[in-house]
């Protein structure tokens, strides 16, 4: 039996922690600078999509700014290097 309790604040809290778990282990860092973080995603269930995501870190966690899908790791990868090289020089 499951017991579902009726708090949508708790609700979303434990969706997101859930996600956030998910996230890290198909998450990778690329490239960490003072200022900003590139990650790669990919989900083996989903062989088609490779994400390339860049983090501005912030006090309290971190914000997305940028988020791109491809559909290889090479394009991936390739986007990544170059904004690696962007936040290097800013």
């Amino acid at each position: 039996m499951i017991h579902v309790r009726i708090d949508v604040g708790e609700s979303v809290q434990l969706c997101q922690l859930r996600w956030t778990a998910i996230m890290s282990t198909f998450e990778t860092t690329l490239h960490k600078h003072d200022r900003c973080v590139i990650t790669l995603f990919h989900d083996p269930d989903d062989p088609m999509s490779w994400i390339i995501r860049k983090w501005k870190k912030r006090l309290f966690g971190s914000k997305c700014l940028l988020s791109r899908w491809f559909v290889t790791r090479d394009q991936a990868e390739q986007f990544a290097a170059s904004l690696a090289a962007e936040c290097d020089t800013r």
